[in-house]
Order: C-alpha cells, then sequence, then structure tokens
C-alpha cells in the first residue's frame, strides 16, 4: 500500500448520486480519480482509467452502477427494454469495472462494490433494479473467489438506497419503520468514508466476498 498522504482511490460509476463519497474520501486523506461511463468497452475504459491516474497504480478501485432513470416498476410491467436498462446494462458495466480493476491493482489493494441494501429483502415495484443489484454482489463474490489467492480484497458495501438513487427516496418499504427514537443508526458521510477505508487496507483481507450494510439498521439480515 501507498503511504496514507498518498493513498489513490479510482471510482468507476454510472447512474448513482456519488459526489458525497467523493469529497468524503477526500477528506478522510484519499486522493480520488473519477471515471463515468456507460456504453464503453472495456478496452476504452482502461485506457480512460490509466490516463486519469497518470500511469499510478490505485489502492482501491471502487465501482458503483446502477440504471441512470431507476424508478419503480412493478413485476407485471417490466418489458424487455426495460430489463435491458434497469437490470443487464449495470451488470455489465460491472463485470467490466471488475475486470478493469484487477488489471489496474495487479496483485494487491482493494476492491469495494458499492449499491443499494434493499435488494436484501426484496421492495415491490424494484424488480428488476434488486435483480440488477443482487447480480452485482454475486460478481463481486465470484471476483473474491477467484482473485482469494491474491493481496487484493474484494467485497460489497449495502447503503440506504437513497444515498445513491435519491429519486427513489418515496418507494414504499424503503426502510420506513415508526422506531421512534430508538432503532437506527444513519451514518454520515465521514463514518461510510472510514468504513471504506477500513475495509480497503489490511481489514479487508480478512473477509472475502462479504456483504458489509451501512444502512443505519434500516434492515438486520445476516
Amino acid at each position: 500500500m501507498h503511504s496514507t498522504q498518498e493513498k489513490l482511490a479510482l471510482l468507476l460509476t454510472s447512474g448513482c448520486a456519488i459526489s458525497w463519497l467523493e469529497s468524503a474520501l477526500q477528506d478522510a486523506g484519499w486522493r480520488v480519480r473519477s471515471l463515468a461511463f456507460e456504453f464503453t468497452g472495456r478496452a476504452e475504459v482502461e485506457s480512460d482509467a490509466r490516463q486519469l491516474l497518470g500511469g499510478n497504480a490505485p489502492d482501491l478501485v471502487l465501482h458503483c452502477h446502477l440504471p441512470k432513470d431507476a424508478a419503480a416498476l412493478r413485476l407485471g410491467d417490466v418489458s424487455a427494454a426495460n430489463w435491458q436498462q434497469l437490470c443487464e446494462a449495470p451488470l455489465r458495466r460491472t463485470l467490466i469495472s471488475l475486470q478493469v480493476a484487477r488489471t489496474l491493482l495487479g496483485n494487491r489493494g482493494a476492491i469495494v462494490g458499492l449499491g443499494p441494501a434493499f435488494p436484501l429483502n426484496g421492495v415491490a415495484g424494484l424488480v428488476a433494479l434488486g435483480a440488477a443489484v443482487e447480480g452485482q454482489r454475486t460478481l463481486v463474490k465470484a471476483a473474491a473467489r477467484q482473485w482469494i489467492g491474491s493481496e487484493i480484497a474484494v467485497n460489497w458495501l449495502a447503503l440506504k438506497t437513497e444515498r445513491l438513487l435519491p429519486q427513489l427516496a418515496d418507494v414504499p418499504q424503503l426502510g420506513r419503520f415508526e422506531v421512534g427514537s430508538y432503532g437506527r443508526r444513519v451514518p454520515d458521510d465521514a463514518r461510510l468514508a472510514a468504513l471504506i477505508t477500513a475495509i480497503a487496507g489490511n481489514a479487508g483481507l480478512a473477509m472475502a466476498g462479504q456483504t458489509l450494510i451501512a444502512d443505519g439498521g434500516d434492515w438486520m439480515t445476516p
């Protein structure tokens, strides 16, 4: 790993609200480079990333790929076009991100996938999006299993849905519980950056393909 002052993070993203995390990681001592892509192929993403990083190897590659126009849509209303946009396209971008991350990192560092926590329980009306996120988690677990002999920590971080997709804040069942003054601790930006920093270091190598839920306690699932 580089020294604390030289930690370098690459964010590969599409469709998600992520600027708050860029700022929080910078405040936590990271140099952050962000690359957004949608319809770009693997070779072009890798080339753009190398240019953005200035030839340096990152310590962390964080990826988050969600549909640009994510909206509530019930199972019976999902068309082939909806499925491609809301499920297949984000999955493909996640695959590309994992492939590029492995090449850029070499044999050390960390890969952290980021997504909403709701698919762990399921929410009516977010069928295609939920399938995409669960597919992304499966890709992360497969990568962790395949690269377990390296010094690359590969894990998944599930956040409160509204942090990444603020347009879904009013969708029913997304953590709308009557818990009064107890039962929830919503993590602020700095705490989420601290958690990512921890699992991007040696602590992350104690796990492999694990899902950490940092939604403040909305869902408490195994």
